[in-house]
């Protein structure tokens, strides 16, 4: 439950980040234009890489609809009985290495 969580958040990270290249690029080209347009071209100033902005950017509030609902184990079928558990801490590990893999922090 927790990776598909996680699957849809990283999708949701990639997407913001696919749009703000694409704005940042149309900024950028409109620059370009106006100036050559001008006839004075001058480098346009590169704002810093999303690698080198601070994480807290990224971070969103969170919201209880972010988790998913608990588990009635009851109710579940055979074949999931035997399913692994894992700590909450441990959980919370594989989540921020898997996010800090995808934002390349490590």
């Amino acid at each position: 439950m927790h990776e598909v969580v996680v699957r849809n958040r990283l999708e949701q990270l990639r997407k913001r980040q696919r749009d703000e290249a694409l704005q940042a690029q149309e900024e950028l080209l409109e620059g370009v234009a106006s100036v050559a347009s001008k006839g004075k071209f001058r480098p346009p100033a590169i704002e810093a890489s999303v690698s080198q902005q601070p994480i807290e950017k990224f971070v969103e509030p969170y919201e209880r609809g972010m988790s998913p609902g608990l588990v009635d184990i009851t109710k579940l079928p055979h074949e999931e009985h035997h399913m692994d558990i894992m700590l909450e801490s441990d959980d919370k590990a594989n989540l921020v290495s898997s996010i800090a893999l995808f934002i390349g922090l490590s």
